[in-house]
């Protein structure tokens, strides 16, 4: 009986030892002693409606720099509870906080002998109104470190950023449109619902160089494009004296040519299609940093990092938020 229990014992270390190597615990770590007087909210809960809310991305670790799985060991609604249990004194109201958290990730390149480190976060910051929420203040940001041991310093830098998201937040009252819970749980949908560009039943001809254009459906230019029966051959613009001057891809963001969408990239046109109420197109296409954190679960963090330059054909999503694409998957 005693050699089993020594044999019980010594399987449950190893275990222990594998989970502490292929897991590193993010936690907020307050830096700043300021205490926020009269905060409007003594309370915070967290709403995390990400696909995969288990996935934090990945940093490196140890002399070979091996890749781990960023994994909370306190879940990120007890965190942030003490937090702002922290900076909060006697005198605050009993308000009441949401955050909501839609993307949250980290990930690290390593460049010669230095080391890379991102953290994206889009999250909306929410206080209660009876059986509803108002807004008080959303990010989407990525955080960009670099040193030779960058995970620490990635991660300090985040605790700093994330502390005072809220902290900063703490004597502000919220404005703008009620959401009840869940709408908060379908926020894309939600949101979607108010883009033109995503409501139009018919788009709007034209050339339009920046995703808020487009996003209006408001073209910047009128032109000549020409097509052939899968993309975009070529657009022109007229000048200041009416003369016709070819415009590359690069310089675009998307093209309305009768009725049908075509996105603009650095490698040509291609056609934008519709489906399941999001936007989406096949081919080339830079995704930024980012939204290659954001989808990494789907393809890895090294690999989606890295492949920010384009060597293959993929499908990619719009980013209804900032115009960017996703990849979704590689085809080729």
């Amino acid at each position: 009986m005693r050699t089993l229990n020594l044999a019980l014992i010594f399987i449950l270390a190893a275990c222990l030892c594998v989970k502490a190597q292929t897991t590193e615990d993010f936690t907020i770590k307050l830096t700043d002693s300021t205490v926020i007087k009269n905060s409007l909210y003594d309370h915070i809960n967290v709403l995390d409606v990400r696909l995969n809310p288990t996935n934090y991305g990945t940093v490196q670790v140890g002399a070979f720099n091996r890749r781990t799985k960023v994994m909370p060991v306190k879940p990120l609604e007890t965190q942030f509870r003490d937090i702002l249990a922290s900076v909060i004194d006697s005198n605050a109201q009993k308000g009441e906080l949401l955050l909501q958290v839609r993307k949250f990730g980290f990930g690290e390149l390593t460049s010669g002998f230095s080391e890379n480190g991102y953290g994206y976060f889009r999250l909306g910051l929410y206080a209660r109104n009876g059986d509803n929420y108002q807004k008080l203040k959303t990010i989407d940001t990525v955080i960009n470190v670099s040193s030779v041991d960058v995970t620490h310093k990635l991660f300090r830098v985040t605790s700093e950023y994330l502390t005072h998201f809220i902290t900063s937040n703490l004597t502000r009252h919220p404005s703008g449109s009620l959401y009840n819970y869940n709408d908060l749980v379908k926020i894309d949908s939600i949101e979607k619902q108010q883009i033109p560009l995503y409501t139009a039943e018919k788009y709007t001809d034209g050339i339009y160089v920046s995703y808020k254009s487009f996003f209006n459906q408001t073209p910047d230019k009128q032109g000549e494009v020409k097509v052939t029966t899968e993309t975009i051959k070529s657009v022109k613009i007229p000048d200041a004296k009416g003369k016709l001057n070819t415009v590359s891809a690069k310089e675009l963001y998307a093209v309305v040519f009768e009725g049908r969408l075509y996105i603009a990239t650095n490698y040509g046109f291609y056609p934008l299609i519709k489906q399941n109420n999001d936007f989406k197109y096949t081919g080339r296409g830079r995704s930024t940093i980012g939204n290659s954190i954001a989808t990494s679960a789907m393809f890895g963090l090294a690999g989606a990092l890295i492949s920010a330059n384009p060597s293959g054909i993929y499908e990619l999503k719009l980013d209804y938020v900032n115009g960017d694409f996703i990849r979704l998957r590689r085809l080729k």
